[in-house]
């Protein structure tokens, strides 16, 4: 096989992948580079120097080219950059190599004790590719620590008699593989059959959990091997996909030459939307669970997203999280003890959680040193506090006036609104035209008028939330009903919202799990894949 060594891409990005690498660019002329010089790499055909594995996409590509080319994975170079630690990256090309040889059906020699974060053993020995049911037992005689994998790629691959040998405890990561198999059945029902199962395998880390943990059930953390196949070619697209997957557990981040296979649905239909609003099974049916994820939290339902979650979240989870704290005081207090450790993410939640407490009366969170960025704004809505609690919170935070000043018109407090005597803005005023009391329009008017002369008003910034906040429409609806919803079917706009400047519109799910079976139906059969339910009722 003809093969070249490419030259690296000149400068960097700033951020480390693993083992040093950089993070991969954003969408610019370098990275349009860098992505026409890794699809050579990731179709087996070049393999890069050590310049260009400092970029992320480059070791991603390695790792795709040398997981689906066993000639490429045995060029001497490729072997050379595996075994040269100072390579970023070598530790997980080395794990691509040694899936590759499982899957040509060679047993590599593997020099390590036990799997972790650097060894040289792979995680996934199922894909692209199977191995003979030979050579599955021998891997799993030499290497015990493997035993798991091999009841995976048995699951998979439906080696039914070989997944019995191996007498591992029976984890729900098989059983969800094997049921999703065409040829599993056998190993999923030996599973189901066992009175406890265990969470053994964990496809979010790529570890094998010590100890395994007890009383598992089916819950959709597994990344089905029919998944595997969606790929998508180094681009804008690719980026984003790689930085949201919580999945990973081919070391390639989904990257392929072209844009191939589906991606994995995640759709309800009208035979699984039970899920959305019954109690939840003690093992869920095989679903794709984000949309359950994000219900749960838009609901603040403590119960179904503590079960439901994943380690990272989901795409748009975290303003459905916003909302659920607003809505739910047991999700708030729930998430006032998970915040720690939460980075960016961390003032939203702060300050949705205090925004719930300030509504339930309760100050005790404040502390004098706590930051402004976990101040909220919004604190009348979904629940008014009462007045004392504002008058309490403005004497602990002088920096809340305006806020606490656009409370009162929602509140019509209006004695405490004339001592605050808070700048006429842009949000105050549109609160106040929502009030029946007139007297805030009058004085807000008429205060702005006498400091027109020294302020521009027409040129200050606002704060999305300031001026969403008093939009009537909290909660919106629809009457479009779709023939299937999901993750996707919850828009949050382009123009913030009210929870901390972002609001969730979940009115196509909502109506979804309301119609009649009937209805959907009749979406089912439109040509468009949606009705206007109006429509449909409205007498000729």
């Amino acid at each position: 096989m003809e093969t070249e060594i490419l030259t690296h891409v000149t400068g960097r990005a700033d951020g480390a992948g693993e083992g040093g690498g950089t993070q991969l660019l954003g969408h610019s002329a370098e990275a349009s580079s860098l992505d026409v010089k890794c699809l050579p790499i990731i179709r087996g055909e070049v393999v890069p120097d050590r310049g260009l594995l400092q970029h992320d996409m480059a070791q991603l590509a390695f790792i795709h080219g040398i997981r689906h080319h066993e000639d490429y994975a045995n060029l001497p170079e490729v072997v050379a950059l595996c075994k040269d630690g100072r390579v970023p990256g070598s530790a997980a090309f080395t794990r691509a190599r040694h899936a590759r040889q499982i899957m040509s059906n060679i047993v590599p020699e593997i020099l390590a004790l036990e799997p972790s974060s650097n060894s040289p053993f792979p995680y996934c020995i199922w894909y692209p590719e199977l191995a003979t049911e030979d050579t599955y037992r021998q891997l799993a005689a030499r290497y015990p620590c493997l035993k798991y994998q091999v009841g995976r790629a048995c699951a998979v691959a439906g080696y039914t008699s070989l997944y019995k040998e191996l007498d591992l405890l029976p984890d729900v990561s098989i059983a969800e593989e094997a049921r999703a198999s065409p040829k599993g059945n056998g190993i999923f029902e030996y599973i189901m059959s066992r009175p406890l199962r265990y969470a053994v395998l964990d496809d979010y880390t790529r570890t094998i959990r010590h100890p395994p943990l007890p009383r598992a059930s089916l819950n959709d953390d597994t990344a089905l091997a029919s998944t595997l196949s969606w790929r998508t070619a180094p681009s804008r697209s690719f980026r984003k996909r790689y930085y949201t997957a919580y999945f990973d557990i081919t070391e390639d981040g989904g990257i392929g030459h072209v844009d191939e296979g589906s991606r994995p649905n995640d759709e309800f239909t009208v035979s699984n939307r039970w899920l959305l609003y019954s109690p939840l099974p003690t093992d869920l049916p095989q679903v794709n669970k984000n949309l359950l994820i994000l219900m749960a939290a838009h609901q603040g339902n403590v119960d179904r997203y503590a079960r439901l979650k994943r380690p990272q979240m989901v795409e748009n989870e975290m303003m459905c999280v916003v909302r659920g704290i607003y809505h739910s005081s047991p999700f708030a207090k729930w998430w006032s003890s998970q915040i720690q450790g939460k980075g960016l993410e961390k003032f939203e939640l702060a300050s949705a959680v205090h925004a719930r407490f300030i509504m339930m009366n309760d100050l005790s969170w404040h502390t004098p040193d706590i930051d402004e960025s976990f101040l909220p704004y919004m604190i009348w809505y979904p629940v008014k506090p009462w007045e004392i609690t504002l008058r309490a919170l403005f004497k602990l935070e002088p920096r809340m006036r305006h806020q606490i000043a656009h409370a009162t018109i929602a509140c019509n407090y209006q004695a405490f609104y004339d001592e605050l005597k808070a700048e006429p803005t842009e949000a105050l005023l549109r609160e106040a035209s929502y009030s029946w009391n007139a007297h805030y329009t009058a004085d807000l008017e008429a205060r702005r008028h006498e400091m027109q002369a020294t302020r521009d008003y027409s040129q200050e910034p606002l704060d999305a939330w300031d001026t969403a906040a008093p939009d009537w429409q909290k909660e919106p609806t629809t009457v479009i009903l779709f023939r299937a919803v999901g993750p996707d079917f919850i828009d949050h706009g382009n123009t913030g919202g009210l929870y901390q400047g972002t609001q969730p519109d979940v009115s196509t799910v909502n109506l979804f799990m309301c119609c009649s079976e009937e209805f959907i139906r009749k979406a089912e059969l439109d040509e468009y894949g949606s009705i206007d339910v109006i429509n449909e009722v409205e007498p000729e």
